[in-house]
């Protein structure tokens, strides 16, 4: 990079000289080809194939193993009872509840307080524009007994819960008690339209595998030379399917970092730590947030700096968007600029 000294830009060289295209893809293939779903023996394989490659590299690793609330979507119908009847394709989500109700389909925009003042939706399932984390809390408070919710060309699995992490007695009132389903952008505008024109009545199901489950986080931890403090890079290691982009590319880089940094620990005048983060997908980020959670002090007190990795190398993307917080923003477009030759824009 350009803005290292010289003793550190040969540093970096022999870094960078030592990244191996081979073991990478080794790593990416064998994740890709297993179902990585947290608290699942597909996901055990992924961890304990991490944990053997980093023995296997001379890696100082610690494996923690703690109870988390994951919920897996299941099935989900609605079926258009009234004026005619008919079937929509559709998917639920993590931590939608399980249900089957029936009533007056309300359109409310992209449902927002402003939206929902205009329109009596009680005992009423709502139809909206996208979707976030917490928006499904809107119909609830408003009284509605599920919510249809219109996504892009195609529908993705999503986490309609808005407690980051594993809930608390603190936070669990405000997990999700309706049904929660998607729709594709095709068949969310011809609800819409329908909607627009005359009285609807739909049936929506959703059935979602919601549990306390088991899941274990390996974490890599290789010393500095001569300061205590760290930096912390991580990926999540589970996914909703089997693949490569989401996050296997993000395990491999953290499993060849972690092979690399190692041989250079002496040269590291800070430590790396290195995670695989469990719960991601399934359990609203439970991993990372049990590890802030129980390591709170030594992360306030040593991590100087956090990176995270979630599906590098995608063949045949295009847009570079750089992310981080105002503090290490520059720094992120500056080396996706030496990189790539382009600087990119911040997707915040």
């Amino acid at each position: 990079m350009s803005w290292l000294n010289q003793f550190e830009k040969e540093i970096e060289k022999k870094i960078l000289d030592e990244v191996n295209s081979d073991e990478l893809f080794s790593h990416v293939k064998f994740l890709s080809d297993i179902v990585r779903t947290s608290g699942t023996p597909g996901e055990e394989q992924a961890i304990e194939y991490v944990m053997n490659k980093l023995e296997k590299y001379g890696v100082p690793t610690k494996l923690y193993e703690f109870e988390s609330l994951l919920s897996y979507p299941i099935s989900a119908e609605i079926e258009v009872i009234n004026p005619d009847k008919k079937t929509v394709d559709c998917i639920t989500h993590a931590f939608s509840a399980s249900g089957e109700k029936s009533a007056e389909l309300i359109y409310v925009r992209e449902g927002t307080q402003k939206d929902y003042d205009s329109v009596d939706v009680k005992g009423k399932i709502v139809l909206c524009d996208n979707i976030t984390a917490g928006l499904e809390q809107m119909p609830e408070k408003h009284g509605a007994i599920a919510s249809v919710h219109i996504r892009g060309e195609y529908v993705c699995n999503d986490i309609v819960t808005l407690i980051w992490g594993t809930p608390t007695t603190r936070w669990a009132h405000l997990m999700p008690t309706i049904p929660v389903v998607s729709v594709n952008k095709e068949n969310g505008e011809a609800l819409k339209e329908l909607v627009k024109s005359q009285r609807v009545e739909i049936r929506v199901k959703a059935v979602t595998d919601t549990a306390w489950r088991n899941i274990k986080l390996p974490v890599a931890e290789i010393p500095g030379s001569s300061e205590s403090n760290y930096c912390l890079i991580a990926g999540h290691i589970d996914s909703w399917h089997e693949g490569v982009t989401d996050n296997a590319t993000g395990n491999a880089t953290c499993l060849e970092l972690a092979r690399i940094l190692m041989k250079h620990k002496n040269q590291l005048k800070r430590g790396v730590k290195i995670a695989w983060w469990p719960g991601h997908s399934t359990g609203r980020y439970s991993g990372s947030a049990w590890y802030a959670d129980n390591f709170w002090e030594d992360l306030h007190e040593n991590c100087i700096a956090y990176i995270n990795i979630d599906s590098p190398g995608v063949k045949g993307g295009t847009i570079r968007q750089p992310s981080g917080m105002p503090e290490s923003q520059n720094l992120s477009e500056l080396t996706v600029e030496e990189i790539v030759g382009e600087r990119g824009a911040s997707r915040w």
